[in-house]
This record gives C-alpha cells, sequence and structure tokens, in this order.
C-alpha cells in the first residue's frame, strides 16, 4: 500500500530552495517533481511581487538549467523548469528509493520548505528514514498518512483567516471557468495584499482537498 510522508525540509537542500532564496518576496510551488537521470523537470506555480526580479534570479543560479514561462495571468505564473541535482540533495535522496516527489511549496527566501513525498510501500518509506539518518539530513514530519485515513471535518483545520478567504473565492466564482472574480478582487474585499489572499486560498483549498480525497487517490494510484 502507498504511503505519503508530509516534512519540511532546509531550503539548501535541494535546488529550487537555493535558487530562489534572493530571489524576493514570492511564493512557489513545485508540482509532480520528474527526474531524468539527475535533472529534475517539474511545473512550478509563483505568485511574485516582482517576476521579472523572480525570473532573473533563479535563471542565473547555477543548478538551474532553464526556466521556462508557460502560463501567466493576473493571478500566478507557471513554469517549467530543470534543475542539475546533487549526489546529496535531498530530492536525491528520495529518487533513490523510489519515492515520487507529489510537491515542494515554499516562500523565496524562507530556511524551511514544505514537501509531500509518496513511497510504493511501507519498506520504502522505512528505507528513505535511515537513510536521512546516516546522513544526518535535517527534517521535520509532520506526518505519515496512507489507505483509508478517517479524519476530523478538513474546514475544521483551517484558521479564521483560510475559512474567509476561501469562502469569498467560492462565493465570487474564484473556482468557475471562466473566473468571476479574481485574487486581487478577494485581497481587496479581505483588505489584505494579493500575494497574502493567494496564499491563503491556496492553503485553504489544499487542506480540504487532501483531508477529503487523500484516501481516495492512496487507493486509486498507480
Amino acid at each position: 500500500m502507498a504511503v505519503t510522508l508530509e516534512l519540511d525540509a532546509s531550503a539548501e537542500s535541494f535546488p529550487l530552495g537555493r535558487a530562489t532564496a534572493n530571489a524576493g518576496p514570492a511564493s512557489v510551488e513545485a508540482e509532480r517533481v520528474v527526474p531524468l537521470d539527475r535533472t529534475a523537470t517539474p511545473y512550478i506555480r509563483v505568485v511574485a511581487d516582482d517576476q521579472a526580479q523572480f525570473e532573473e534570479t533563479v535563471r542565473s543560479h547555477e543548478s538551474v538549467e532553464t526556466l521556462e514561462l508557460v502560463g501567466d495571468d493576473d493571478d500566478e505564473a507557471i513554469y517549467l523548469a530543470e534543475w542539475v541535482e546533487s549526489d546529496d540533495d535531498f530530492s536525491t535522496l528520495v529518487r533513490e528509493v523510489g519515492g515520487a516527489v507529489l510537491t515542494i511549496r515554499g516562500k523565496a527566501g524562507a530556511n524551511r520548505w514544505f514537501w509531500r513525498v509518496r513511497f510504493a510501500e511501507h519498506a520504502a518509506l522505512s528505507r528513505f528514514r535511515k537513510i536521512c539518518d546516516a546522513c544526518r539530513v535535517d527534517v521535520d514530519v509532520r506526518r505519515i498518512f496512507g489507505g483509508i485515513r478517517p479524519g476530523p471535518n478538513p474546514v475544521r483545520e483551517l484558521s479564521e483567516g483560510q475559512r474567509k478567504a476561501l469562502t469569498i473565492a467560492l462565493r465570487e466564482g474564484y473556482f468557475e471557468v471562466p473566473r468571476r472574480t479574481t485574487l486581487s478582487d478577494i485581497a481587496s474585499e479581505l483588505g489584505i495584499s494579493q500575494q497574502a489572499a493567494s496564499e491563503l486560498v491556496r492553503r485553504a483549498a489544499n487542506t480540504v482537498l487532501s483531508r477529503a480525497l487523500v484516501s481516495e487517490l492512496d487507493e486509486y494510484a498507480v
């Protein structure tokens, strides 16, 4: 049975964390990181105060081979990136035991980033933890789950700000196609910055969806 590990890892332990260290205020999320030999190719979602500065800083970093803008709207930019991993990078250790990186999320310049990693079985997770201990990798485990995992109503896990932001987003049609509102409108109603509104909506949606669907996703994952 598949098992999923959520943890916080040092920004210095992987290329994306190092490359965005001086990229200015920005929220960054990499999804479905696909390793190709020593090169990782993820899609990266970015909400930055200065998009041009973010691009210039990340592209110039020694571990980044390419950074291609593939989508852009008033809320965020989406990039396809390629970076080269070293033998002792955290993502390399995940790959050594056959793990799949589902999500990497953090803020440019932050010391710790959130990771969600999936392993095909508990034995692979055990091997991974032994490797981390042997290499003295600095990680903080948040939770481990797999199979049918009952839990509380996910809405109760949201902060007051997250609940307000998600409620406004749903009410005003942010998740509809086409959208009937923007993050800028949501931010104005809440009296906060667009970046702060984006973080609230994303984290709220991620919490609700992950709690509601993780059991089904684990059961049907291939």
